[in-house]
């Protein structure tokens, strides 16, 4: 059976005001088309030769395929595709399904030699050409104006990593007059900006305090919170009592007006450069890994604690660990472990004690460079959903 027998054109645009005679011969000439939801109908910069009622359903408006805020609807009975048969110029903007729809076609030759000649047809045209150009303008107005926003705060968070980035880069190598140890560190956020954080620094000549933590959570709270967190831990180098006044301090301070709950892992310790003793406090951060002179990598059985930020008085797992000269120490966040592929398989724990194995190498700056490249092979085109840092120290003694 023809279109022109099961179709009720009364309430479409144009159509539905032309003589029945003419709308069946014209039907005859027409087809129907259906489109699934989120299917493009008309592409931007396409051809287009027909005339588009939309029999059922709804379709949108997008003038940007990537970002799709503020659409114009097209909702059954409405008609689109005008603009380009009238002005012959390719399509201005994408026309995409926003549910299934019906689509009945009149192609731009019949408009042409049929209906255009109809009194009253040519003011239809008029009359939805107007309406859709009043729509596109305030729809290109807004989409305009939160693209000049986007960009703003694009621009904001690119500045905010410089200057989180620049609290934490070192010269490589870091301490180059030093011959009794050698650090290299690396930080690859999932974001603009992140929570994770390293640190080094010298109390004295003797005594190097390490850190390395990890602020719950992703984005701007996770970063502020990392600057307050960075800065109370660094504040008592110039009067340092001891690492557990430094941490008890710090831990008081994030917990108190706390309202939202943020909190951190931390491994920290004091490295003392005569002896190899590293004396540590470890609030619920993933074990290190040792890389003994002979090449033989573990794992540190550390005391675990508990994270800095809940409790105003929680402690962390303080202990002792022992660097032979030539053994390397390598602190990461849980970035590195939890990096996942595309089929969702984690790096694993396993599989950083093998990059570490399969590096070789005392070098710290090679070492963290294996590590990463590890990373990126097992993650391939999966997105990083987790910032990821690397801090490694190896100790040589005195020489």
């Amino acid at each position: 059976m023809s279109i022109s027998h099961n179709l009720d054109c009364a309430t479409l645009p144009i159509l539905g005001e032309l003589e029945p005679a003419l709308l069946e011969r014209l039907l005859t000439h027409c087809r129907i088309v259906t489109f699934d939801d989120q299917e493009i109908i008309l592409h931007k910069g396409a051809e287009n030769d027909d005339l588009h009622f939309i029999l059922s359903g709804r379709a949108e408006v997008h003038f940007d395929i990537v970002n799709r805020s503020n659409p114009i609807d097209i909702h059954t009975g409405q008609m689109f595709g005008e603009m380009s048969v009238i002005d012959q110029m390719p399509v201005s903007a994408y026309v995409i399904a926003a549910e299934p729809c019906r689509i009945l076609l009149l192609p731009a030759t019949l408009f042409w030699s049929e209906v255009v000649a109809v009194p009253g047809a040519a003011r239809s045209v008029m009359r939805a050409l107007s309406h859709l150009v009043r729509n596109s303008s305030a729809a290109l107005i807004k989409a305009t104006q939160d693209r000049l926003r986007h960009a703003a705060l694009e621009s904001e968070l690119r500045l905010a990593r410089d200057i989180q980035m620049g609290m934490l880069r070192r010269a490589d190598p870091w301490f180059p007059e030093r011959r009794d140890f050698s650090i290299s560190a690396r930080i690859e956020p999932a974001r603009l900006v992140g929570g994770d954080f390293y640190d080094a620094f010298l109390l004295d000549q003797d005594h190097l305090v390490l850190a390395l933590g990890d602020v719950a959570g992703k984005g701007i709270s996770a970063a502020l919170f990392m600057v307050r967190a960075l800065t109370l831990l660094r504040s008592p180098a110039a009067h340092w009592v001891s690492l557990s006044k430094t941490l008890e301090d710090a831990n008081r301070e994030l917990a108190e007006n706390n309202e939202l709950s943020m909190f951190l892992t931390l491994f920290m310790g004091v490295l003392d450069l005569r002896t190899g003793e590293l004396d540590y406090i470890n609030c619920s951060h993933p074990r290190p890994l040792i890389r003994s002179p002979g090449g033989a990598v573990s794992y540190c059985d550390v005391e675990p604690g508990i994270m800095l930020g809940v409790f105003a008085d929680a402690e962390g797992g303080a202990g002792r660990l022992v660097l032979p000269p030539g053994a390397t120490l390598l602190l990461y966040s849980d970035g590195v472990t939890d990096a996942e592929d595309s089929g969702q398989r984690r790096l694993g724990s396993r599989g950083l004690l093998e990059a570490v194995t399969v590096a070789g190498t005392d070098n710290t700056g090679a070492l963290i460079q294996t590590i990463a490249d590890t990373i990126s092979r097992h993650a391939g085109e999966a997105e990083q959903a987790d910032d990821i840092t690397l801090l490694a120290i190896t100790y040589r003694g005195r020489m």
